[in-house]
C-alpha cells in the first residue's frame, strides 16, 4: 500500500500523533476498533486473484459473479504471490471470504503454506461493480457502524450496510485470534472500506490490486496501516 519516500523527502506526522520508526506506515488518529487485541496483532489484507467476472465483466453481466473462478492470470498471480509468502511472512490464521475467487486464492495458498482454511460466510466480498463509494453527498456519520440504520441518505445506505457487516465480522476474527498473524482473503472493495474504516477517511479512493497485501497492526495501542 506504501512507497518509500525519496531521500529529500520528510514526513512529519502531525503534532498529536507521536513519530513513527518507519516512514512508510501511517497511524490511525482514533481507535476504530474498540477492545483487548494484544500487543502483536497483525491482519494481512489480501485481495483475491484475478476472477472469471474482473476480466470478462460485460460478457457475465447477468452471471452470478461472486461465484465466478479463476482466470489463467489469476492463477499466476496466486503462485507468485505464494512464493512471497512462503520468502516473507509467517502466517498464524488463514481466512477467506466467502465468494469462490477468495476461497480458491486462499486455498492454494493454505496448500502452499501447510495452513488450513477458516472461511467467513458472513464476511461480505463485493460492494458495487466499480469498487467505490457512492459519490452522492455520502455524510462521514452515516458511514458510522453505531449509526448504521440512518435512511438520512438513500443513496448511501446499501454501502453503510455493506460496511457494518464488514467491520462486525473482522472484529470477531480479531478477537478471536489475538497476538497472531491473520492473512483475510477478500475484495478489493472489502479492503478498501477496512482501510476507510480504520482512518476514518470514508470518501478516500483506495486502489487495491488482486493479490496485493494491505497490513494493518497493532502495537502500543495503535493501528497502523503499512
Amino acid at each position: 500500500m506504501s512507497s518509500e519516500p525519496n531521500d529529500s523527502e520528510q514526513i512529519v506526522a502531525p503534532a498529536h500523533i507521536p513519530p513513527l520508526p518507519a516512514p512508510s506506515t501511517m497511524l490511525a488518529e482514533s481507535e476504530p476498533l474498540a477492545g483487548d487485541f494484544g500487543p502483536n496483532t497483525r491482519i494481512l489484507l489480501i485481495c483475491h486473484a484475478e476472477g472469471m467476472h474482473n476480466r470478462y465483466r460485460d460478457l457475465m453481466a447477468n452471471a452470478l459473479t461472486e461465484e465466478s473462478g479463476l482466470t489463467a492470470v489469476g492463477w499466476k498471480q496466486v503462485d507468485m504471490l505464494v512464493a512471497w509468502l512462503q520468502k516473507y511472512e509467517t502466517i498464524d490464521v488463514l481466512v477467506s471470504g466467502g465468494q469462490l475467487h477468495s476461497r480458491l486464492t486462499s486455498q492454494r495458498i493454505g496448500q502452499a503454506l501447510g495452513l488450513p482454511v477458516s472461511v467467513a460466510r458472513d464476511l461480505p466480498g463485493l460492494w458495487g461493480e466499480d469498487q467505490e463509494l457512492p459519490q452522492q453527498e455520502v455524510e462521514p456519520d452515516e458511514l458510522d457502524p453505531e449509526i448504521h440504520t440512518s435512511t438520512h441518505n438513500v443513496v448511501a445506505r446499501p454501502y453503510v450496510e455493506f460496511h457494518h457487516a464488514l467491520i462486525t465480522t473482522l472484529i470477531k476474527i480479531v478477537q478471536q485470534n489475538r497476538n497472531k498473524t491473520i492473512a483475510m482473503v477478500t475484495s478489493s472493495g472489502a479492503i478498501a472500506t477496512i482501510i476507510r474504516h480504520f482512518f476514518g477517511a470514508h470518501k478516500l479512493q483506495v486502489q487495491v490490486d488482486h493479490t496485493s497485501i494491505s497490513e494493518i497492526d497493532h502495537r502500543n495501542g495503535q493501528w497502523r496501516l503499512f
